[in-house]
C-alpha cells in the first residue's frame, strides 16, 4: 500500500512538471497578437516638401481588425502644422465644419490620439508629449485607436508619424477634390443582413402603398401612416418624402412581387434578406442604423451628411439603390430617392414603432 502511494506522487510530480514545461513552451512560442497588428509608418519632410508646394493632403486609411474602414484627411502647413479636416471609421463620419480650419490642429511636438469605440469617434490633443516620436507608444488598449504626431529632431529632422492597431495602414497624397464631400455623398456598404425575425415584420405590416401616392397626394410632408408598408423603386415611384415621427425601417428587394400576399413575401425574405436598415432618433440626432453579417448596427449622424444606401455586390463593387436627405429645418423631413439600377428594383419603407400619442 505505502509503495503504491510513493509511486501516485511520484507520478503526478512528474507529469505536473511536464505540464507545466508544456504550457511554458507554449506562452513562450504563442505571438503576441497586439504586435502582430501594430502598424507604425512615418513621412520625412523632404518627401512631404513638394506636396505642399502643390497644395496637395495626407491621406491615412487602412481596415480595422474587424474589417471596417477607416479614413482620415490631413491638410499640410508649411513645416510647422497639421490640420485634420476629414475623418471616418466604419460609417461614422466628422469633417470640418464651415468657418474652420480644422477638426484638431497638431503642431510641432505634438500628436492627436483617435479611439472608436461603441461606434463613437473621440479626438484628444496630446500637446508637447515626450512621446511624440514613437506613437505606437499612445495607443492604449481601446477597440480602434490611431495616433498622428509632428516631430523635428537633429537626427530625423521634421517628420509626420502615425500609429495604428489594425489590419492594413497606408498613407498617401491626394487632391483637393478627392476629399469625400456632402454634395457627391457618402455610400454604405451594407451587406446581406443576418436578420433572422424578418417575417413577424408581416405583422406590423397591414397592406402596400405605393411611394409616388402619398408624395403626390400631400402637398407638405407628414408622418406616414403605421401599418402600411410603402413601395419605392420599380412601380412605386422615385421618392418618398416624409416627417420622422416614430422607427422607420428600410428594407432593400431585388424585387418585390405583387402577385403574392405580402405576408408570404415578408416570410420568404426570412431566408434571403437583402438588407435591413433603420432610421432612429437618439439624443435628438437623427441616425441611420445598418446591419452587418453578425447583426450589429453601424450609424451615421443623417444631420451630418446626406447618405446614399448602398448595396455590396462584391469586395469592391457597391450598387446605389437610394438616396437620404434630411432637412430638420422643417420638422425633420426625410427625402428618399431611388436609384435606379437593375440589380435591387424595390425599397421596402414602414414606421417600425407606433408612436406613443401625445396626453389630451
Amino acid at each position: 500500500m505505502i509503495c503504491i502511494l510513493f509511486w501516485l506522487v511520484g507520478y503526478f510530480l512528474f507529469t505536473g512538471s511536464r505540464f507545466k514545461k508544456r504550457v511554458k513552451n507554449q506562452t513562450e512560442t504563442q505571438p503576441d497578437i497586439k504586435k502582430l497588428h501594430l502598424h507604425v509608418q512615418s513621412i520625412g519632410w523632404q518627401e512631404i516638401h513638394s506636396h505642399v508646394k502643390l497644395s496637395e493632403l495626407l491621406s491615412i486609411q487602412g481596415r480595422t481588425l474587424s474589417g471596417d474602414e477607416f479614413k482620415v484627411i490631413l491638410s499640410l502647413g508649411i513645416g510647422t502644422n497639421l490640420c485634420l479636416i476629414y475623418l471616418r471609421v466604419g460609417s461614422v463620419i466628422h469633417r470640418v465644419p464651415a468657418g474652420q480650419t480644422g477638426l484638431i490642429e497638431v503642431k510641432q511636438g505634438d500628436a492627436f490620439r483617435l479611439i472608436y469605440e461603441k461606434s463613437d469617434i473621440t479626438l484628444t490633443s496630446l500637446v508637447n508629449s515626450i512621446d511624440a516620436s514613437h506613437p505606437e507608444k499612445l495607443l492604449g488598449e481601446n477597440y480602434f485607436s490611431l495616433v498622428l504626431s509632428l516631430t523635428n529632431s537633429l537626427v530625423d529632422g521634421l517628420k509626420i508619424s502615425y500609429a495604428a492597431r489594425c489590419a492594413s495602414l497606408e498613407g498617401r497624397f491626394i487632391k483637393t477634390w478627392d476629399i469625400p464631400n456632402q454634395q457627391s455623398d457618402e455610400s454604405i456598404r451594407s451587406q446581406v443582413s443576418s436578420i433572422e425575425d424578418i417575417a413577424a415584420l408581416a405583422e406590423k405590416v397591414k397592406n402596400v402603398q405605393l411611394a409616388s401616392s402619398f408624395t403626390s397626394k400631400n402637398i407638405q410632408a407628414v408622418p406616414l401612416d403605421y401599418g402600411v408598408c410603402y413601395l419605392l423603386g420599380k412601380s412605386g415611384g422615385m421618392r418618398l418624402k416624409f416627417v420622422i415621427d416614430s422607427e422607420i425601417a428600410f428594407l432593400i428587394v431585388s424585387e418585390y412581387n405583387p402577385d403574392i400576399n405580402l405576408s408570404d413575401f415578408l416570410k420568404s425574405l426570412a431566408v434571403s434578406a437583402q438588407m435591413h436598415a433603420k432610421i432612429i432618433k437618439k439624443d435628438g440626432i437623427i441616425q441611420l442604423l445598418t446591419q452587418n453579417k453578425s447583426g450589429d448596427y453601424s450609424a451615421v449622424s443623417l444631420s451630418k451628411s446626406n447618405v446614399v444606401i448602398g448595396m455590396e455586390l462584391t469586395e469592391n463593387t457597391t450598387v446605389p439603390v437610394v438616396r437620404i436627405e434630411l432637412d430638420e429645418t422643417r420638422g425633420n423631413t426625410l427625402d428618399v430617392y431611388y436609384q435606379a439600377t437593375s440589380c435591387f428594383n424595390n425599397v421596402l419603407i414602414w414606421k417600425n414603432i407606433l408612436p406613443i400619442p401625445r396626453p389630451l
